[in-house]
């Protein structure tokens, strides 16, 4: 596949998996928008039978489910419609030049992500300074002079 055909191919898929976001995941919904629109931009020729559109757009459905989305679990289904509503939002950002306003959603990317580190460490239990095994020798020195003494 050449690197130009790979980009259509890229475009497309993320063109259906943001409709699959915020439209309808329906196949049959995604089918019939996606035939109507792509004809209409001249992705298909006019002479393309609606069986080979419905296979190519069946095809990309397929791309976004094994690529962005994971049905089975519905928090992690959410997660990306989540993280690619951000993905819009920074891009929208970026292009009329809100560069505070793209950081700050990238800052709410990486917390969603979790890439940020805890903002307060809480310890519970004593800290052990010095050599971690003294208290495994200590017991097994105990247990030693358990049993000799039995």
């Amino acid at each position: 596949m050449g690197r130009s055909r790979s980009i259509i191919v890229f475009a497309k898929t993320r063109e259906v998996y943001n409709f699959m976001i915020n439209g309808s995941k329906q196949p049959k919904i995604i089918v019939q928008y996606f035939s109507t629109k792509w004809t209409d931009e001249d992705f298909f020729n006019i002479k393309t039978s609606e069986l080979s559109k419905q296979r190519t757009i069946y095809n990309y459905i397929k791309r976004v489910k094994d690529t962005f989305l994971n049905f089975e679990n519905e928090v992690e289904s959410e997660k990306g419609r989540q993280l690619a509503r951000l993905d819009d939002l920074y891009a929208n950002n970026i292009r009329i030049q809100d560069f505070k306003a793209a950081k700050d959603v990238i800052k709410e990317i990486n917390q969603m992500l979790g890439f940020n580190a805890p903002d307060k460490i809480q310890h519970s239990g004593d800290i052990v300074i010095g050599d971690p095994f003294k208290q495994i020798r200590e017991n097994a020195e105990i247990n030693d002079k358990a049993e000799t003494s039995d």
